[in-house]
């Protein structure tokens, strides 16, 4: 499965939203394939992933799948509706659930702080999946070593499940994804490398 890292336009979506019933049933069952395929390889602890070697398909075993810099980190939100957590630690992957959903606000946010200053160089973005993917735009990523001071190095306009974005290294304590706009704000996962 490719991560669309932006605005690129696929034809097959002309029309569509990216979420919701219109997405078809054939992308439904393969999410439904690739989340048991991952819960099964959380079990097992190990990911099978194929490489060619030499012109021949071989399974290459990795760890397990974390959250980078800031697996064990603690977040806190801007707000949370009624049932979900204001703040926690951010978990090893794959989460099944949201771990954060603001209330509607101006400016919803969530902020890990990575404990002292770490180089990141990629941001992945997991959004609610069953629907309202839309609410996360534009979704602003910034970073800083002091939470007062934050600098914008990602933004995204257009609607997504998973994103990931390579972003010029930067030395950050402090991580922020906020929505710029009066949105609710709902995440399943945050990868930091």
């Amino acid at each position: 499965m490719s991560v669309d890292r932006g605005g690129g336009k696929n034809p097959a979506m002309a029309g569509r939203s990216a979420f919701g019933p219109r997405f078809g049933p054939g992308v439904a069952a393969l999410l439904t394939l690739l989340t048991l395929g991952a819960l099964a390889c959380r079990k097992k602890k190990e990911f099978e992933i194929p490489a060619r070697v030499g012109g021949a398909e071989r399974a290459e075993r990795r760890g397990p799948k974390t959250a980078g810099l800031a697996e064990g980190r603690p977040w806190k939100a801007s707000s949370a509706l009624p049932g979900f957590p204001r703040s926690g630690t951010v978990m090893a992957l794959p989460v099944q659930d949201l771990f954060c959903h603001t209330e509607e606000e101006e400016g919803p946010w969530v902020e890990i702080d990575l404990g002292s200053a770490r180089q990141v160089s990629t941001v992945t973005i997991g959004n609610r999946l069953d629907c309202c993917a839309e609410r996360a735009l534009p979704l602003v990523v910034e970073v800083g070593t002091d939470g007062g001071r934050l600098v914008e190095v990602a933004r995204r306009t257009l609607p997504f499940g998973v994103w990931s974005e390579p972003i010029r290294p930067q030395l950050a304590r402090y991580v922020r994804i906020r929505v710029a706009g009066k949105s609710y704000l709902h995440l399943s996962l945050v990868i930091l490398e």
